[in-house]
């Protein structure tokens, strides 16, 4: 009974992911991670009997204690995981908008090198002296 109900809520868990992935809510390389959790979840909830005997050889003796420690380290793994993936974005995001401002006020100088001469100002957008 409890191997039905593990099976089918994983198996809906990997639809679920199957339909956001073809709607382009989730993208293939997250997907793929999640795939993998789902088939994971499958194959723990086939595995059940195997894994109260390992629990009971490592010497815990209730086995779903076991598997919430297994999911709480891979949960912190992945969260550690998107943690970095944020912190390198926002690195970019950073050395984007400063990129953009070094580009903006080139353009701006440019537009007024334009406006007042060509020899007026030089590169730097100072006033040549005559």
């Amino acid at each position: 009974m409890i191997q039905g109900i593990t099976i089918g809520i994983t198996v809906l868990f990997l639809f679920q992911i199957l339909y956001y992935t073809s709607k382009n809510k989730l993208k293939d390389r997250h997907a793929f991670t999640w795939i993998l959790i789902a088939i994971a979840g499958i194959i723990t909830g086939i595995g059940i009997p195997l894994l109260n005997r390992f629990a009971l050889w490592i010497g815990v003796s209730y086995m779903p204690s076991l598997i919430f420690l297994i999911v709480i380290v891979v949960m912190l793994s992945m969260l550690v995981h998107q943690t970095i993936q944020l912190s390198k974005q926002q690195d970019m995001i950073k050395t984007l908008a400063q990129e953009h401002a070094y580009l903006e006020n080139e353009v701006m100088l440019l537009k007024q090198q334009s406006e007042s001469g060509p020899d007026t100002f030089t590169h730097t957008g100072r006033q040549e002296k005559p």
